[in-house]
Parts: structure tokens; C-alpha cells; sequence
């Protein structure tokens, strides 16, 4: 009766005690050092730090504050649509009216190209960005379809064309994404496409 009692007086262990708790949300804003409140891309490159493309510049954030990279910086315009981290841990920025601004992977340099052979980027918001396994980087654009930009220069356009079921749906490109099986996925104003090689289904 003893070895009951003393069992009975022992406290009760949670059954969650010992678990991690779960983390909190934190909002950050302007008042952290947020460029602006309007966010439009997030994007982590391999060192862990993230990046934000926003309304008012290129933010990056190491988890205690923000560093901001304006048009004054080399970006060419402050409106970010997309940002996009590349295996080579470049970073990718789409602008509203500077075309797609290239950073190099040691931080150190901005290279605009708001002209790429004889296409010209600039004319045309860049909404979103993707490198493929091919070293290809698609280029998306609010109007003026998608880019494909080969490892050798060359750059190719598509454009919705009447009558032609293979092509790009809408002019208008929202998003890409690359599927586990490497299947390029691109969301336009006018419906989902599936990039097959070559063309659009």
C-alpha cells in the first residue's frame, strides 16, 4: 500500500512534455527595416539568407536585420517583382522597367541586362525566373510571353499563336516551376502550360 500511495502522490508527466514547441509566427514590416510592406518574391540562397523582392528595392535579411539594394545600387528601378537564386548561387531580379539584373555570386556586382541580343527585357515586367537542369534560364514577363535564354546566348521568344495548340497559352506569365521529373510548368493569364521540348501542352 505504501509503494501505492507514493505512486499516487508522484505528479503526472504531461503526455506533450518533452516535445519541441511549436514556433511562432513573426511578422517583419518596415518598422524591422523592410524596405516596404508590399512583398512580391521571396527567395534563400545556399548561405541561408533570404531575400525579398518588394515594392521599394532588394531586400536580405540574415535573421537579426535587413541590407536594402536600391536603383542607386545598380538595380536600375526600385519596383522588385521576382527574385530567384540560381545553383551558382547567383541572384536573379526581376524588375518592373529595368528588365532582369543578374548578382554575381560573391555579392560584389550588378549586371543589368535589359537587352539580350536583340530582345529588349526592359519593355516588359520580369514576373518570375527559373534556371532549368539544361543551364537554360526562363524568363517570364507581364506581356510580352516567356524567354528561354540558352547557355550559348542565343535567346528564344514564345508568344500565343492563333490556331497553334502548341503554343504558350497567354502573353501575360505568372509563374514557373520545375517539376521533381525536371517538367517545366509555366501559369499564364489564360491557363497552365507544360513545356515539352518543343512545345507547349
Amino acid at each position: 500500500m505504501v509503494g501505492v500511495a507514493m505512486l499516487l502522490a508522484m505528479p503526472a508527466t504531461p503526455a506533450w512534455a518533452g516535445l519541441p514547441e511549436t514556433p511562432l509566427p513573426r511578422q517583419l514590416s518596415v518598422a524591422d527595416g523592410l524596405p516596404s510592406n508590399t512583398v512580391y518574391d521571396v527567395a534563400e540562397d545556399a548561405d541561408g539568407y533570404l531575400w525579398f523582392a518588394t515594392l521599394d528595392g532588394l531586400a536580405r535579411y540574415d535573421g537579426i536585420g535587413f541590407r536594402v539594394w536600391r536603383r542607386e545600387d545598380g538595380l536600375g528601378d526600385n519596383e522588385i517583382d521576382c527574385v530567384y537564386v540560381d545553383r551558382a548561387n547567383r541572384v536573379w531580379i526581376g524588375t518592373e522597367s529595368a528588365g532582369l539584373v543578374e548578382f554575381s555570386a560573391d555579392r560584389r556586382h550588378f549586371t543589368r541586362h535589359a537587352r539580350i541580343g536583340k530582345v529588349y527585357l526592359a519593355s516588359s515586367p520580369v514576373w518570375d525566373v527559373l534556371h532549368a537542369a539544361d543551364g537554360a534560364l526562363w524568363i517570364g514577363t507581364s506581356g510580352a510571353g516567356l524567354y528561354r535564354w540558352h547557355p550559348d546566348g542565343r535567346i528564344e521568344q514564345f508568344l500565343p499563336e492563333a490556331g497553334n495548340p502548341a503554343s504558350l497559352p497567354g502573353r501575360v506569365v505568372t509563374a514557373l516551376e520545375l517539376a521533381p521529373d525536371g517538367t517545366l510548368w509555366v501559369g499564364t493569364n489564360a491557363g497552365v502550360a507544360r513545356w515539352t521540348g518543343k512545345g507547349f501542352a
